[in-house]
């Protein structure tokens, strides 16, 4: 299974982007003919209106691992598999109403508020101590599922007839907070796979939705003197991190064709929609008394939405803040970051007026939609050292971000002397969405004796670092869509090198690639 995973006849890029379906399959097969002195373990959890969020003192409402290993574990001479498998899930769902009420003399209120939080944590691999594979085509196998979903519902509603120089306010609050986390494999002692083609897989997916929902309604008919006030206020804040491989510690894969794949996907969704309503409408007075006739006619409305809804997600392949050795044999290092984020909010304001001399209707409706974070193929702190032989590290990330902001007011004044105000305000931001191959910022990467290929390929290709190509007849490959190769120290070393940093259009599904005529950002340092 391991060859099948080489790569050893690389034409182009785009056979890369068929390893997500690749390291699918070969999960499947693994578990389909599980192997005789095979290790697998499993982890799941579910949990309904408990989370992260609530408890985080509490790891076992939310935290599923598949291996816990902080001793010494190791498998025989034959090819052999280790499996974990982390499987955390979340979900939910609140809703709140109110209806008017006095809470004093001329004061009528109607105050919904409610709160749904999920949080959830999945880990594949979890090792402090050693695991050693020993002789064989062997396979490290650390997957990891999270996921949460939240919704919150609020409605408030004051509908009154007949009431004189009252205060009516209808207000809904919905707050959702998702926190979503996955990490295929977290390595904080020593892997060493030995002799053999092996194979050691982090593989992460990560998925997180959070929706609130506010309305609020104020009717008032037939009054005089009295004010409607309708306030709807929804806020979703996402939390979602896919981590295929975190090294701490030490890996070495030692001799023989070996693999190593981080792979993170990353899903995360936030909407928030609020909706505040407010109508007014006095009665007609009668007499010959001016002041009692302007008191009368009077009619006041205000309304006020608002929606904020904020996605965050890190995605990341690999990061290793220790050290990756790959020593001896045609070695392949790839971490691949795939994610795909949303955040939309939406509100509407309505505020009418109806009266024989004064009405005064205000509108306000704000929305507010973010989605950051960073998508990296490889984040190199440490050490990556290939050995000899002829190896290939390639880091690749792929961004969705997208953010929609709306906001509607209307405000209505029925009357001679009235004053309608509606007033908007929209803001919606991917700027903080980052995506970098390799981001190599405080890191070494040296891949020794052999042909070797280092390749990055996102909106920045390679970010930082030493980048060191040894001895044998290189190539380094920075393909980005604004900047190739940033701030980075490439040594080419002796041999017939190849270095090319370019600014691309690249398509994430099939991975073609094309060169816009415009090269002028292919390598920066600031």
């Amino acid at each position: 299974m391991s060859k099948n995973l080489l790569l050893e006849n690389i034409i182009s890029i785009d056979d890369f982007f068929t390893i997500p379906q690749r390291v699918i399959e070969l999960e499947k097969n693994s578990l389909e003919c599980q192997i005789p002195g095979s290790i697998y373990q499993f982890d799941e959890k579910y949990s309904v209106d408990s989370s992260l969020v609530n408890n985080p003192d509490n790891p076992d409402n939310y935290l599923a691992r598949g291996i816990d290993n902080n001793n010494e574990m190791a498998i025989g001479k034959d090819n052999n598999i280790i499996y974990g498998k982390g499987i955390s899930s979340a979900l939910s769902i609140a809703s709140a109403s109110a209806e008017a009420e006095f809470i004093a003399d001329y004061i009528v209120a109607a105050n919904s508020q409610t709160t749904a939080n999920a949080g959830v944590l999945a880990l594949g691999i979890n090792n402090v101590g050693k695991i050693n594979t020993g002789r064989g085509n062997d396979i490290i196998f650390g997957v990891a599922d999270a996921s949460g979903n939240s919704t919150a519902d609020s409605q408030a509603e004051s509908i009154l007839s007949n009431v004189t120089f009252t205060d009516a306010t209808s207000s809904s609050v919905a707050a959702v907070n998702v926190v979503v986390d996955a990490v295929g494999i977290n390595n904080d002692g020593k892997i060493n796979t030995g002799k053999g083609d092996d194979v050691i897989i982090g593989f992460a997916n990560a998925s997180a939705l959070g929706n609130a929902t506010t309305n609020s309604q104020t009717q008032l008919l037939f009054s005089n003197g009295s004010t409607a006030t309708a306030n709807s206020e929804s806020v979703v804040i996402v939390d979602s991190l896919a981590l295929g491989i975190n090294n701490t510690g030490v890996i070495n894969t030692g001799e023989g064709h070996d693999v190593i794949i981080g792979l993170g996907t990353n899903s995360a969704v936030s909407e928030a929609v609020a909706a505040a309503f407010a109508y007014n409408a006095a009665i007609l007075a009668t007499g010959c008394d001016p002041e009692a006739i302007e008191a009368l006619e009077t009619a006041i409305t205000q309304s006020t939405s608002l929606a904020t809804a904020v996605s965050t997600t890190t995605t990341l392949g690999i990061i290793n803040s220790g050290q990756i050795l790959t020593s001896f044999g045609d070695d392949v290092i790839i971490g691949l970051a795939n994610n795909q984020s949303s955040s939309n909010a939406q509100t509407i304001s309505v505020a009418e007026s109806a009266a024989n001399d004064t009405a005064t209707a205000t509108a306000d409706a704000q929305s507010l939609a973010i989605a950051q974070g960073s998508t990296v193929g490889i984040v190199n702190l440490g050490q990556i050292n290939t050995g000899k032989g002829n190896d290939i590290v390639i880091g690749i990330a792929i961004d969705k971000s997208a953010a929609v902001a709306g906001a509607d007011a209307n405000a209505v004044s029925t009357v001679n002397n009235s004053d309608a105000q509606a007033n908007t305000s929209t803001f919606s931001d991917t700027s903080q969405a980052i995506a970098i191959g390799i981001d190599n910022t405080g890191g070494k990467i040296f891949t020794a004796i052999g042909d070797d290929q280092v390749v990055g390929v996102g909106e920045i290709g390679i970010l930082g670092g030493s980048l060191n190509t040894g001895l044998g007849n290189d190539q380094v490959i920075a393909y980005g869509s604004t900047i190739g190769v940033q701030d980075s120290e490439i040594r080419l070393g002796q041999g017939d090198d190849f270095f090319k940093a370019a600014i691309v259009d690249f398509d994430p599904v099939t991975g073609a690639i094309s060169f816009p005529l415009d090269q002028s950002s292919s390598i920066k340092k600031y």
